[in-house]
C-alpha cells in the first residue's frame, strides 16, 4: 500500500474522484475536504483545498487554477515529509510536471479524443475558465488573440476560450499519453469496475453505489459527446461545419483539421 498523487485537467471528473474516495476513506491523508456536494445545474462535485502547515505548498497543488510559480524543489521537500509521515494517502493535482513521479506515484485520470468534449465542456461549464481567461495573466491565449480578445462580446470570447481549451488539451493528450491511463473519465459513465478494481489494488476503497454518485453521474450525462462526433473521430472525417454538433465538439474537430481559429454561427 502507498501514497497516490491523483492528477488531472479541469473538467475531467477528478473532484468527483476525490469525493467518493474521501467518504469511503476516513484513515487517507488527503490535501483537500470533500462533503458528497454537487452543484444542481452543473453537477460539479464539490472540493475545497486543504491547508496544512506541515506541508505548506500542497494545498497549491489541489487549486483549480494553474500551479505556475509553484518551487518545485520545495515542493519535494513537503511531499517527502509527507511520505515519512504517511504511508497512505491520496494528493489531488493539476500539475503535469513529470519531476513529481521520482516523489510518488503519478496516477492521471486520462481521457482521449473521442470524449475529450465532455472534459472541454465541463470546464468551460463548472470552473471560471473563461473568466480567469480575461482576468488573470495566465491565460492559455497565445498574445494575437490576447490582443483581439479587447474587442470581443460575450459570445466570441467563449468560443476563444473553448477553443484554447480544447488546443491544451490536446497537447495534454500527446504529451503525458493521457490516452493509455490506468483511470480514464469514460469509465465513470462505462466501466466502473476499472476504477473498483484499480484502487483495490492500491489498498483504497471505492464503491459507487451512493447517491452522492448517481446524482453525478445523472447531471453530467448531458455533457456525454454525441455519437455524430464520435463518428467523426472513428473515421477522421473532422466535419467542423455540422452545426448540430455542440460548439466543443466543432473546435475540436476544427483543431484536428489543422485548420486555425475562427469565430463559429
Amino acid at each position: 500500500m502507498a501514497g497516490i498523487i491523483l492528477r488531472w485537467v479541469g473538467g475531467a471528473g477528478g473532484d468527483a474522484l476525490c469525493n467518493l474516495l474521501s467518504l469511503q476513506n476516513k484513515n487517507v491523508y488527503m490535501n483537500f475536504s470533500c462533503h458528497g456536494k454537487i452543484v444542481p445545474n452543473t453537477g460539479q462535485a464539490q472540493v475545497s483545498g486543504r491547508y496544512d502547515p506541515d506541508y505548506p505548498l500542497l494545498v497549491q497543488l489541489a487549486s483549480d487554477r494553474t500551479c505556475s510559480g509553484i518551487d518545485m524543489e520545495l515542493l519535494g521537500v513537503d511531499v517527502c515529509n509527507l511520505i515519512k509521515k504517511h504511508k497512505r494517502f491520496v494528493i489531488k493535482s493539476h500539475l503535469f510536471d513529470n519531476e513529481m513521479k521520482k516523489y510518488a506515484e503519478i496516477i492521471d485520470l486520462g481521457f482521449d479524443l473521442k470524449f475529450l468534449p465532455f472534459i472541454v465542456q465541463c470546464n468551460i461549464d463548472k470552473t471560471k475558465t473563461v473568466l480567469n481567461n480575461f482576468t488573470y495573466n495566465n491565460s492559455k491565449s497565445d498574445s494575437t488573440l490576447k490582443k483581439i480578445s479587447k474587442n470581443l462580446n460575450n459570445k466570441q470570447k467563449k468560443q476563444l476560450v473553448i477553443w484554447n481549451v480544447v488546443k491544451d488539451n490536446i497537447k495534454q493528450i500527446n504529451k503525458f499519453a493521457l490516452d493509455n491511463t490506468s483511470l480514464s473519465t469514460e469509465d465513470f459513465f462505462y466501466n466502473q469496475k476499472r476504477i473498483e478494481d484499480f484502487f483495490k489494488e492500491k489498498g483504497y476503497e471505492i464503491n459507487f453505489d451512493l447517491q452522492f454518485f448517481s446524482d453525478w453521474k445523472n447531471i453530467n450525462t448531458k455533457y456525454l459527446p454525441s455519437k455524430k462526433y464520435q463518428e467523426y473521430i472513428q473515421t477522421k472525417q473532422y466535419n467542423y461545419k455540422d452545426t448540430q454538433l455542440a460548439i466543443s465538439e466543432r473546435y475540436i474537430l476544427l483543431a484536428l483539421s489543422g485548420q486555425n481559429f475562427t469565430f463559429m454561427d
